[in-house]
């Protein structure tokens, strides 16, 4: 795909999550030259393939019609980007390619969220996780789909704004009219006495949230990372629950 000499481009930062590990992504798109055509580098061939239908409909809500140019999105380190989903940042890095709008106000920032067809921003997995790595690299903005706003909101040293359609996202850049706060973080009675029972327990027992439910369900051996993953445990009735499970094996222990 020949480019522009020159050519327009723009890149937002996201997050890739493997495991409980997230990693730092940039996400950069570039506008070529025509005949029209869509590349995006550095996801497996699956995740692009879903990536191009969801944003080109998305864009096509938005009345951007892309068929009419060639873009090429990259997604960088390749080796982390791979296991990530990036729609929002991607749409939003086209757009800026475009001249719609600039991604300057979004520096220091990182953009999370999967794409519906009609342009809603549906929420993601692993957002606590994902926002607590980027602090460390200056990171002091984050952006996530709304559904996301409880957890995100749990996490410390970063300020978090929330978005449920593409068009809300698009306004903030493009003429800043304000985001929607994530709001005060949670209370975690239950999870903080999940801590202690883990804690108690000793380097055996730690536990993880559940891909599919995203409640604490299974042990791994690492008793040094116990308290970035048990302060996960937003989901109060799944803690209670898991405490009760650590205390019952315990009690068998000392027996």
């Amino acid at each position: 795909m020949k480019q522009f000499k020159n050519a327009p481009r723009a890149d937002a930062l996201s997050v890739s999550l493997s495991g409980l590990d997230a990693h730092l992504v940039r996400v950069e798109a570039t506008i070529t030259q025509p005949p029209a055509a869509f590349e995006i580098t550095g996801l497996s061939e699956a995740r692009q393939r879903e990536t191009r239908v969801r944003m080109l409909a998305a864009l096509q809500a938005l009345n951007v019609d892309l068929h009419r140019y060639g873009a090429s999105v990259r997604a960088t380190p390749e080796e982390v980007a791979r296991r990530g989903t990036f729609d929002v940042p991607v749409d939003l890095t086209i757009l800026a390619a475009l001249g719609q709008l600039s991604t300057a106000s979004l520096k220091d920032t990182v953009v999370l969220g999967e794409l519906a067809f009609g342009g809603a921003i549906r929420p993601v997995r692993g957002v606590l996780p994902g926002l607590r790595r980027p602090i460390a690299h200056g990171v002091t903005r984050a952006i996530v789909p709304k559904g996301n706003a409880r957890e995100a909101a749990s996490v410390p040293g970063i300020r978090v704004f929330v978005a449920d359609q593409l068009v809300e996202l698009v306004r903030y850049v493009r003429e800043g009219v304000p985001l929607e706060s994530a709001g005060e973080p949670p209370p975690f009675p239950i999870a903080r006495r999940l801590l202690r029972a883990c804690t108690a327990a000793g380097p055996r027992w730690g536990y993880y949230p559940s891909s599919r439910s995203g409640c604490c369900s299974s042990a791994f051996p690492s008793p040094e990372r116990k308290n970035d993953v048990i302060i996960q445990a937003i989901d109060n009735a799944s803690a209670e629950a898991i405490a009760k499970r650590i205390g019952r094996r315990l009690h068998e222990q000392k027996r």
